[in-house]
């Protein structure tokens, strides 16, 4: 389900980003390719609309590719034969061998890190609204979600101003989107939730409105004090536009480490093994 034709026909017919309040003409493709690229699971959105088409496009598109990389990757890993270790406990050099081919092909497999299939991928946007869930505009853009075929990976919380106690506990915040308003609130309730391995929180306009720049100074001054440093934050600017012009990106580090997985061969192979028995 790519950025298709159809997809966009109905995304600017249904929801047109050129409008005054609403600007997302840029960044609704920017919140699609980071969470294509960064493989967001759980996502949270405040202020609804074109982004949240694309959004879910993203999460359907990476649930698509997540099933057949799995595939294609166990399909290539069993090739490989009897990956047990020989009688001194080492890698048979058959495997070492193989090694680049197994990496090398597989389509959509190619390069994959057999740990990341271990686990399932089950992406879900949960959307905050103001409205009831009667009103023509909550209706509307359920009609829409539908019709793009992605209603089951979609939650309009309706009614309610945003809370964590409405997502599930077991699951991180991958990335939290607001394109409303009371960016501090939003701050405080979802900081805590977003996942620590790199989970984003994405404010639009934060450019040219002078609250919303403070809000934002506001928050790293509470990362800072609460001695975590484990924020980077980047502003992005649109230097064409005079209002709705940019966004702020704030990322969480405290659990990002960097893994050197290509090298570790005894690792690869024993995930391998895991793969095939799951």
């Amino acid at each position: 389900m790519p950025l298709d034709s159809n997809f966009i026909e109905i995304a600017y017919s249904r929801y047109n980003p050129y409008r005054r309040r609403s600007g997302t003409e840029h960044v609704a493709m920017l919140l699609y390719s980071l969470i294509r690229m960064s493989r967001s699971e759980i996502v949270v959105e405040f202020g609804s609309g074109h982004s949240t088409l694309f959004i879910l496009r993203a999460l359907g598109d990476n649930l698509e590719d997540f099933i057949e990389e799995r595939e294609s990757l166990i399909k290539k890993s069993r090739d490989l034969g009897d990956l047990s270790l020989n009688s001194e406990g080492q890698i048979e050099q058959e495997f070492l061998e193989m090694a680049q081919t197994w990496y090398e092909t597989g389509g959509k497999s190619v390069g994959k890190k057999p740990s990341y299939y271990l686990d399932n991928y089950s992406p879900h946007l949960y959307d905050f609204e103001e409205l009831p869930k009667d009103h023509e505009y909550v209706k509307d853009l359920q009609s829409v979600v539908n019709k793009l075929g992605h209603e089951n990976i979609f939650t309009s919380i309706t009614n309610q101003k945003f809370t964590q106690k409405l997502l599930p506990e077991d699951r991180w915040i991958d990335l939290a989107w607001n394109d409303h308003y009371e960016y501090r609130d939003f701050f405080s309730e979802f900081w805590p939730k977003i996942n620590p391995k790199g989970g984003l929180l994405v404010f639009h306009n934060t450019v040219s409105v002078k609250q919303n720049i403070e809000d934002i100074d506001w928050m790293k001054e509470q990362v800072l004090l609460s001695g975590a440093n484990d924020l980077e934050v980047l502003n992005l600017e649109e230097p064409h536009k005079l209002h709705q012009n940019g966004c702020t990106i704030l990322r969480k580090t405290a659990g990002c480490q960097s893994e050197i997985y290509l090298s570790d061969l005894g690792k690869i192979k024993r995930d391998i093994e895991q793969l095939l028995m799951d």
